[in-house]
């Protein structure tokens, strides 16, 4: 179905954060790259209570739009996040913002180790 004309001039607004992004694109890739991770961050953070139900009628809405499925952000994440924790050593603020997304729903001892990566993160800056 096509966009309705409200849809359209919502679009082409210049605050529409799409646009925002390619703006922000356009200037420094690398902003944008470290932005649309925190997004995803969050949004895998404000997720983490969803049912299954919940997660695969996003998966299909997701998939049908031909954009990647909660369930493959949430894999990305696990994987980037494992990788970190294997380090013990956060090297930028992308991967500080991924461990300070995670940290709320992990385990007491894992939950331990990436409080401690990310004080001594905040102590480099």
């Amino acid at each position: 179905m096509p966009p309705t004309s409200s849809k359209l001039r919502q679009i082409n607004d210049p605050i529409h954060p799409s646009n925002v992004l390619v703006g922000i694109e356009k200037e420094s890739g690398n902003l944008a790259k470290k932005g649309l991770a925190m997004a995803l961050g969050d949004v895998v953070e404000a997720t983490a209570g969803y049912s299954v139900q919940e997660v695969a009628n996003l998966d299909k809405h997701f998939s049908d739009n031909r954009a990647p499925t909660l369930t493959e952000v949430r894999l990305r994440f696990s994987k980037r996040l494992k990788t970190v924790l294997r380090r013990k050593f956060i090297k930028s603020e992308e991967e500080y913002y991924l461990v300070r997304n995670a940290v709320e729903f992990s385990e007491d001892k894992q939950r331990q180790i990436m409080w401690s990566l990310i004080a001594e993160y905040e102590s480099r800056i």
